[in-house]
Order: C-alpha cells, then structure tokens, then sequence
C-alpha cells in the first residue's frame, strides 16, 4: 500500500489537492504516481513495459 507518511507537507498537500480537482482519493493519486515510476525504472531498464504487465509476459 502506497502511504503518505514519508512525503513532505507540501508533497501531501500537492497530492491531496490534485486528489480533490479530479475527484479521487489521495490513495489513487499515490498508485498512479507509483506505476508511472514503475515505467520510468523499466524503461531505464530497457525493459518493455507491455511484457511486464501481461500475466505471464513469457508467453504470447
């Protein structure tokens, strides 16, 4: 689970605020933000993100 105890105030009051314009929870806004630093580690990686979200990316 992605929690707000380790951002800063400003952090957490960034994230709330963008939470609160889009009509969604602080918590969706967290697991956005880690899927899209997910691709951005796989993409430095060189690895492609469509294989790691498949199942069983070993297999068409």
């Amino acid at each position: 689970m992605v929690s707000l105890k380790n951002l800063s105030h400003n952090e957490m009051d960034t994230i709330k605020t963008e939470a609160y314009e889009r009509g969604l929870q602080d918590t969706d806004i967290l697991q956005i933000i880690a899927v899209l630093a997910r691709d951005k580690v796989l993409l430095d990686l060189g690895r492609e993100i469509k294989e790691v979200d498949k199942h069983d990316p070993d297999k068409d």
